[in-house]
């Protein structure tokens, strides 16, 4: 996806969010998030929402760690809490956006700003925040009535979405007493709906993600099917059953044993 389109993509997720909440129960359990109601998910969203505005009006290297902010209301009163802090994110960030704009000239280096993932590209945070309120916006609709036949993502920003499970949470976020127990494997995913296919190493040590240069990639286990699933099986919201299989299942059984975040 362009940079420019993640605002967007933001945009429609928070409103669709906010569509669910105000018929959600908020003391349904939410599937994919243990332990959690869809109030506990909206006091999280709400609060990630609150924190990446306050990394963006203090961008110092010490920033790019969350803060301890007090949670949101209990009851309905979250419902006008959540879209309070999603409207100041989305200005906030077209601030940001229109002040650390990028041109083929500049110093790459020196565009670089703090996130707890380290210093990274000013798209990191349009980028990471639209995904972020997509999952839990399915999140939230598969604590309803649609169940685990909630509404997907944009095919783009789900194969987007791919593309920085691997950019950032795997190269950041994963212990390596994770990789050893995860071990070698090679695992192949199949975008059935937007025409992209990627092949994962891991060997122990680290794990990497490549454009497969076949299709299917060779690999000890391919999953094909639509961008979607796909992201919401790395994120442990879907298994194996809703994509079409071939190869060793027992991948699929090992990669969400130790690959969670």
């Amino acid at each position: 996806m362009d940079d420019e389109e993640f605002g967007p993509a933001l945009h429609t997720e928070v409103l669709a969010y906010t569509e669910v909440l105000k018929q959600a129960d908020l003391g349904a359990t939410v599937p994919g998030c243990p332990g959690w109601d869809v109030q506990r998910l909206t006091d999280h969203l709400g609060r990630v929402h609150r924190n990446v505005c306050q990394m963006l009006a203090d961008p110092v290297p010490e920033r790019g760690r969350w803060a301890k902010l007090p949670r949101g209301p209990e009851g309905p009163a979250v419902r006008d809490w959540f879209a309070a802090g999603a409207a100041q994110l989305e200005g906030d960030l077209a601030t940001f956006a229109a002040a650390n704009a990028v041109d083929a000239t500049s110093d790459a280096d020196a565009a670089l700003v703090p996130t707890w993932a380290g210093p990274q590209p000013p798209r990191f945070w349009p980028r990471r925040m639209a995904h972020e309120t997509a999952v839990h916006r399915w999140d939230a609709e598969s604590a309803g009535p649609a169940g685990l036949d909630a509404t997907p993502f944009d095919a783009e920003l789900a194969a987007d979405g791919v593309d920085e499970y691997f950019e950032v949470f795997t190269t950041k976020r994963l212990a390596p007493e994770a990789l050893a127990a995860l071990g070698p494997l090679e695992l192949g995913l199949v975008a059935t709906d937007v025409g992209r296919s990627w092949l994962i190493r891991a060997d122990g040590r680290a794990i990497s993600c490549s454009d497969a240069a076949t299709d299917p990639p060779h690999a000890d286990l391919v999953l094909e099917a639509p961008a979607s699933t796909l992201v919401l099986f790395l994120w442990g919201r879907l298994d194996t059953a809703a994509c079409a299989v071939s190869g060793d299942a027992d991948v699929a059984v090992r990669w969400h044993a130790h690959v969670h975040f």
